[in-house]
């Protein structure tokens, strides 16, 4: 079973994902959207890879803005764009949360 800790991560990622799949069905450049747990030096954060077209600034700072409640000195948000290979490989095999609708 979970711990207690590993369950309520887990669960604020759920609800974090719903946020933004809400948040990316209003948002026409965003084509799609994965997402990761990661840590590093013992700091955990959601890792967001964003396949958008666009100004990538107003696209992370809206993403920011509903990602915001969900985070705290535990878990911190990060971003970055799908064009960068660096993204690419980070979510090789890992299905999108959040894929428009054509």
């Amino acid at each position: 079973a979970l711990s207690s800790a590993a369950s309520d991560v887990y669960k604020r990622q759920i609800d974090l994902m719903a946020a933004l799949i809400n948040h990316f069905s209003t948002e026409p450049t965003v084509n799609a959207a994965y997402l990761r747990l990661i840590e590093q030096n013992g700091q955990k954060s959601y890792f967001i890879v964003v396949d958008f077209f666009g100004d990538m600034e107003s696209t992370f700072d809206a993403i920011s803005k509903v990602a915001n409640p969900f985070l705290d000195d535990e878990i911190q948000l990060s971003m970055m764009p799908y064009s960068m290979d660096f993204a690419k490989n980070a979510v090789k095999g890992v299905e999108p949360f959040y894929r428009k609708e054509n």
